[in-house]
């Protein structure tokens, strides 16, 4: 694997990045007010 990427991969990279964001964030949210409303609930 050589370490001279062209800016082709760069930019799909980016995008890849972008859109696993996208569709990640609203998930991780989601999670996350579970994990504290189960926290809340258990003090």
């Amino acid at each position: 694997m050589n370490h001279s990427f062209s800016p082709n991969y760069n930019c799909i990279l980016l995008e890849n990045f972008k859109l696993f964001h996208i569709h990640k964030f609203p998930s991780i949210r989601k999670d996350f007010g579970i994990y504290i409303k189960t926290i809340i609930t258990n003090l």
